[in-house]
């Protein structure tokens, strides 16, 4: 059997969501090709939150420019998908402390991050030991300073993605297939093809492949282009009677054996906490393990010693879709221009939804890019890794 629409869209996470949320607006048919029994239930769900365009090595270089746009878009895109859903996504406001606790992260943080982000005009402010602890006295006394972000904002995912399936699922234009899998697209001059696990085919005149990590057979990219990486994190229960409540969005990073370890914890609403997170490059199975679990909270409770006390609600894993250098693949990727890669997104999925799905619409409809744009879409380009597959 074969169908047809105006466009495929293979991958219902975050990402996938999103340019599908958008893309309906200018288009009639649209198929959102899913392989779990849900939208958004993989990497997307399984994200911390954090919409943090400011902090992370690999918004330091050409990408943070890029991040910085998606953060500027987000207030008015989940607004409208709010509004549309009928539905109140929390937003943390309170900004990102960046901390150092040891003196060789104090030196990058004052040598390497300040400098750059006051070269890009971002807000940041340094603080001292004494200043760090005032802003958060829930933080170790072993703090040696760092900074405040105070426009890094913070999410549920969970919520993000309940919004984007009520949306999609009730869209007439949207026609979602869920426990489907794409096993293989052949453009031609005039239309792509994509072959589903069950034999049966889809027809479109574009396609986006915006499945994470396993967008790599349908791109056919090698692993040293796109890898997985699988990240664990940690959801502590809200203590009783509201008591030491953390405020605002704490980041670390420390020395470790393998290379470093990082500390990373995002207060929610009413009072919960998720933290995280664990790098495991190669690995693909989503199974939490005792090991992340105290991996997570050691580091945690080395910046917020009582996280040590405070009780296990929830532990999971996803698989993050990595690039060899940090940034997404957005783009074509084929000669005639029908195939469009939206991933790679590593642990930026949440932060960079909005100015994903801004490029890739803006490439489906064949619109004027403008000189900014035009610089942010390079920096996401696949063609930078001579992928073009005919």
């Amino acid at each position: 059997m074969t169908a047809s629409a105006d466009l495929i869209i293979i991958g219902g996470g975050v990402i996938g969501c999103s340019i599908a949320e958008r893309a309906r607006k200018r288009m009639d048919h649209i198929s959102l090709i899913e392989a779990a029994p849900m939208l958004g239930i993989g990497a997307s769900s399984a994200a911390i939150g954090g919409i943090t365009p400011q902090s992370g090595d690999f918004c330091l270089g050409p990408l943070g420019a890029v991040a910085q746009r998606s953060r500027e878009l987000y207030p008015a895109w989940l607004a409208r998908i709010c509004h549309e859903a009928q539905m109140e996504i929390p937003v943390l406001n309170t900004g990102q402390l960046q901390i150092a606790l040891d003196a060789l992260e104090l030196a990058r943080i004052h040598e390497e991050i300040m400098p750059n982000l006051v070269a890009r005009g971002i807000a940041a402010l340094p603080l001292t030991r004494r200043q760090l602890l005032a802003e958060e006295p829930l933080l170790a006394n072993a703090v040696l300073g760092g900074l405040l972000l105070p426009t890094e904002l913070a999410i549920e995912p969970e919520l993000l993605m309940k919004a984007l399936r009520t949306i999609l699922l009730r869209d007439e234009q949207v026609r979602v297939l869920l426990s489907t899998t794409a096993v293989e697209l052949s453009a031609t001059g005039d239309a792509v093809q994509v072959s589903l696990a069950d034999g049966t085919t889809i027809c479109a005149e574009q396609v986006v492949v915006a499945a994470g990590h396993l967008s790599n057979p349908l791109l056919h990219l090698p692993d040293q282009v796109m890898f997985p990486v699988k990240g664990q994190a940690l959801e502590f229960a809200a203590e009783r009677g509201g008591r030491h409540r953390l405020h605002r969005q704490c980041y670390a990073r420390t020395p470790a054996p393998d290379g470093w370890r990082t500390a990373y914890a995002v207060p929610r609403q009413d009072g919960r906490v998720t933290a995280g997170v664990t790098y495991e490059a190669g690995v693909t199975d989503t199974r939490p393990t005792r090991s992340g679990r105290e991996s997570i909270v050691a580091g945690v409770s080395t910046l917020i010693p009582a996280a040590t006390r405070w009780r296990i609600s929830r532990h999971w894993a996803g698989i993050r879709p990595a690039s060899s250098d940090g940034a997404p693949l957005i783009g074509h990727v084929d000669q005639g221009g029908r195939v469009i890669a939206a991933t790679g997104h590593y642990g930026l999925g949440i932060t960079l939804a909005p100015v994903t799905a801004d490029h890739v619409t803006t490439l489906l409809a064949g619109d004027e890019i403008d000189e900014d744009r035009a610089v942010e879409m390079k920096v996401c380009d696949p063609a930078r890794f001579d992928l073009a597959t005919g």
